[in-house]
């Protein structure tokens, strides 16, 4: 854990203040992952840490998103932090948190004029701001990543078990570790990072006071709506087999739901989502499933 007299900033040297509508920002000049960081905090002094704290680094060095793959930026060009929730709803409905996190992204970028969208499970593209396709992500461009991890409650019994949500926005570079990635800046709406956190957390708090009351059953529509490939065909690998279907929205558990070739429904909790490219649409003899 970073030592706090030597890297941390939060309105004074080593110190703390509220940042609404968070509870608690720190900053730090630089760490291996926020999303560590903030987990081995939390176990260590929970009261310090309560429900809506944010850790926030200019420089991550160790950022990891899903499937353990390694997010790399340049110092002070994106918003890397991890946000501290104390959900209060059983633990099998957390997963959904993913895809709220993502949704208050979206609406926060929507509200700076961009066409952003959800990429399920846990990332946010941004539409038509390029003039060649990726295969599997034909112009969109993925700008942001959400990470969610459950820290298990304190054996002392001193704190409540929590998940720390990390969240990653491309805010300013201009150049790009992939074909796929894309930036506010690249896009025409330059963002500084710590403007970006604060866009987030207004939303982000709007949409945890529904999840908190209803759960995931209440944002379902709003996540649906956001979906970047809703009515679209994809394909995913999923448990060494390639599946292909039409995604037709989301069911109470977070899961993808697609309507394959053959017409039955097909059920997604995890999985890298591609588009289809026409031609494949197209192409005679494909039963959905290899």
């Amino acid at each position: 854990m970073t030592p706090p007299s030597s890297r941390d900033r939060a309105g004074g040297a080593g110190g703390a203040t509220a940042h609404r509508p968070f509870s608690r920002v720190v900053t730090l000049a630089s760490c291996g992952s926020t999303n560590t960081e903030l987990l081995e905090r939390r176990r260590a002094q929970p009261q310090q840490w309560p429900h809506l704290s944010v850790l926030r680094a200019e420089d991550q060095r160790a950022g990891r998103g899903r499937l353990d793959r390694e997010w790399v930026t340049p110092p002070g060009q994106a918003l890397t932090a991890s946000l501290l929730l104390e959900p209060d709803r059983p633990l099998p409905q957390w997963p959904t948190l993913s895809l709220v996190a993502a949704l208050a992204v979206v609406r926060a970028l929507r509200g700076r004029g961009l066409d952003a969208a959800v990429k399920w499970p846990n990332d946010v593209i941004v539409r038509s701001q390029a003039r060649l396709e990726v295969p599997g992500w034909g112009r969109a461009r993925k700008v942001a990543g959400i990470l969610a991890q459950v820290v298990p409650a304190p054996t002392a019994g001193n704190g409540a078990q929590a998940l720390v949500l990390g969240i990653g926005v491309n805010c300013e570079q201009r150049e790009f570790p992939v074909p796929w990635a894309t930036s506010l800046a690249a896009c025409g709406a330059p963002i500084r990072p710590a403007t970006m956190l604060g866009l987030i957390g207004i939303e982000l708090t709007a949409l945890l006071g529904r999840w908190r009351s209803r759960g995931f059953v209440d944002l379902r529509a709003a996540v649906t709506e956001a979906l970047d490939t809703l009515g679209q065909r994809v394909e995913v690998q999923e448990a060494g087999a390639r599946v292909v279907g039409d995604v037709v929205g989301l069911e109470e558990s977070g899961s993808l739901v697609l309507r394959r070739l053959d017409g039955r429904r097909h059920s997604l909790t995890s999985g890298d989502v591609s588009r289809v490219r026409r031609a494949e649409r197209e192409a005679p003899g494909s039963d959905g499933e290899s």
